[in-house]
């Protein structure tokens, strides 16, 4: 990866709908040099997609909260469980699985406090696989979506 391809990562990053003519400006490249590129980017794995970014409250979550699960890892049927339920679940906009106390951490969202509340208490805790669960809501969003290109 070049100077040019990172300048058109940083570009594509920031608005993903701009045209091969404003990415020809910004890097100072052909429009179909830039077209070849985002292609090549693409073909490589470097750009896995493009996606867009929605408001949670306009679409009627007004609570974003992060919640710290700890699973009993005894029985991996549990655990595969616990995931297919996360992968499922249009509440979860995000989760991972980490190293360290807490095994995954989930991104929620919801329409309000009790249907966080409902969500929680009928999807996750029931799972056998969940030993302990602490939530944290989201009081502002300070950074979102922003890639480091080095």
């Amino acid at each position: 990866m070049d100077t040019y391809d990172r300048k058109i990562i940083l570009m594509l990053s920031k608005n993903s709908k701009c045209s091969y003519a404003q990415l020809a400006d910004e890097v100072n490249l052909s429009q179909s040099a830039c077209f070849r590129r985002v292609q090549h980017l693409q073909d490589t794995g470097v750009i896995v997609g493009f996606t867009i970014k929605l408001d949670p409250t306009a679409l009627g979550n007004s609570v974003s909260a992060f919640a710290e699960v700890s699973v009993n890892r005894n029985k991996q049927t549990d655990v595969e469980e616990f995931k297919e339920v996360v992968r499922k679940s249009s509440h979860i906009i995000s989760a991972h699985q980490l190293s360290g106390k807490t095994d995954f951490l989930l991104h929620i969202v919801a329409s309000d406090i009790a249907s966080y509340t409902a969500f929680l208490e009928q999807s996750i805790l029931p799972l056998a696989a969940v030993r302990d669960m602490s939530s944290s809501i989201v009081l502002s969003e300070v950074k979102s979506h922003t890639i480091q290109i080095q």
